[in-house]
């Protein structure tokens, strides 16, 4: 005699939430989402994976449904993401940062330059909250500490003579009546005898038997006065260059190499940067990347552009200058640093990476209104 058994669990369920995804506003909020499962008597369940945003309704469910959820209030000014697994497939709830009522801190504050007791800063400017109206510099000898402060204006640049020696230095963006709190900090060394600090983010292009180098020099030590290009491979050697951050040299033999550069000053050289293998001839490879950290801003009564290399890929050898506004056509360049007086208006601009295999990405535009 044989019996039979029957299998009362639920199949498996291929689930599809429609929609896939949702953006939500800053405030508090409770919404839906449709859920379409089959075969129709499967079941599933629903999990978040952070706290602010809650399944409230339809979980544990079977078949097709709908699963309510409930986010918190975001009182932070940057957006969050939150996830919903609905029998593991991700419905992802993206929601809005709060408007920011005090100034945001500046970003990615860097030394661009130094000589002698001349030290030239960039940072970029907060991309929430009140705009800043000016910003304040500060620092000492000792992380965190403030012996000093000087206010600045509204670009976000400044060229300043500072003492000998090293500090620790911040800035704070002003706006809406407030400060905001610090950027990062940078330890700066002011006419100290130290080697250089390495150059960063060494890039290369071959096309056919012409070399295309362009680097980042850099200023966590002394403050470098040439940069030495090196070889080996098919050509074995060393080049000095002065205190460049591009190359290109045409005729170059054929073979494989390997290739860096290292800054110097009066004490001694940096450490190597990155190296890079490449292969002569070779044929177009890839486009640059975008270009990093590229700031729009007014000062002085004249515009002014700046910005750098990309951080990856194949170097670039020309820039293109993208406005709309009150002046509408593409300026190709070779600098990343621009300024002059222009007619008064707005300017949208944009700014692409190129070389001779194409263009990169161009930037997001900055909006500059003149005067």
């Amino acid at each position: 005699m044989f019996k039979a058994t029957v299998d009362a669990s639920p199949p498996a369920c291929a689930v599809t939430p429609t929609p896939a995804s949702v953006n939500l506003g800053a405030s508090a909020q409770t919404a839906s989402v449709t859920v379409n499962a089959s075969p129709a008597p499967c079941a599933w369940t629903a999990v978040s994976n952070v706290a602010w945003l809650s399944v409230t309704s339809g979980s544990p469910g079977t078949g097709s449904g709908a699963v309510g959820y409930a986010a918190l209030a975001n009182p932070d000014p940057a957006p969050r993401r939150g996830v919903i697994r609905i029998a593991g497939i991700p419905f992802v709830v993206t929601q809005a940062g709060a408007p920011a009522t005090l100034p945001q801190p500046p970003t990615n504050l860097r030394v661009t330059r130094i000589s002698g007791n001349t030290v030239t800063f960039g940072w970029l400017p907060p991309e929430l909250g009140p705009s800043a109206t000016g910003y304040v510099i500060e620092g000492g000898v000792a992380p965190g500490e403030v012996l000093g402060q000087l206010p600045l204006g509204p670009a976000p640049a400044v060229t300043i003579d500072l003492p000998t020696g090293s500090f620790f230095l911040r800035v704070r963006a002003v706006g809406g009546g407030a400060t905001s709190a610090a950027s990062n900090e940078v330890l700066t060394h002011v006419n100290v005898a130290l080697p250089p600090s390495s150059p960063a983010n060494l890039l290369g292009l071959v096309v056919g038997n012409t070399l295309s180098l362009a680097w980042t020099n850099t200023f966590a030590g002394g403050a470098p006065t040439n940069v030495i290009l090196h070889a080996s491979g098919a050509v074995n050697g060393s080049v000095p260059l002065g205190l460049a951050d591009t190359f290109t040299v045409a005729g170059v033999p054929g073979g494989t190499y390997a290739i860096w550069v290292v800054a110097t000053n009066a004490r001694g050289q940096s450490v190597q940067s990155n190296v890079l293998n490449l292969r002569v001839p070779t044929e177009c490879s890839d486009p640059p990347q975008a270009v990093a950290n590229f700031v729009a801003y007014k000062d002085a009564g004249m515009l002014w552009l700046n910005w750098d290399p990309p951080v990856a890929g194949t170097a670039p050898t020309s820039y293109v200058l993208n406005v709309t506004g009150a002046f509408v056509g593409s300026l190709p360049t070779a600098v990343r640093a621009l300024s002059g007086a222009v007619p008064a208006g707005t300017y949208n601009i944009a700014v692409v990476a190129a070389n001779a295999c194409g263009s990169s990405a161009p930037t997001a535009v900055r909006t500059v209104v003149m005067p």
